[in-house]
């Protein structure tokens, strides 16, 4: 768990952008590849896993292992990987995590 929960503030300036993607099929099929995706890792199945790996893997694309539940942070439900697709705020978020 994070001492300093400021990613948070960014990712909810975000979603009011209407630039976060929540779930796996809504990153996989998005017209705009977000910039970072963060996965709750302790949720997520291998299969998930995989697929969002393999999605990255030919992009420029960050990746945050998250080892808790993103649905405690965001107030969601059943929330194993969300996408940011604004980039400013996507390498806000990722400059935060690395402080961690």
């Amino acid at each position: 768990m994070f001492q300093n929960d400021d990613w948070v503030k960014y990712v909810g300036l975000a979603r009011k952008a209407g630039a976060v993607l929540f779930g796996q099929d809504n990153i996989l099929s998005a017209r705009n590849a977000p910039y970072l995706v963060i996965v709750s890792i302790n949720e997520a199945s291998q299969n998930l896993n995989k697929k969002i790996y393999n999605f990255i893997a030919n992009k420029n694309i960050k990746l945050i292992k998250f080892s808790d539940s993103l649905d405690k942070y965001l107030g969601t439900q059943n929330c194993k990987v969300i996408g940011i697709t604004n980039r400013e705020l996507a390498e806000k978020v990722y400059s935060l995590f690395n402080k961690e």
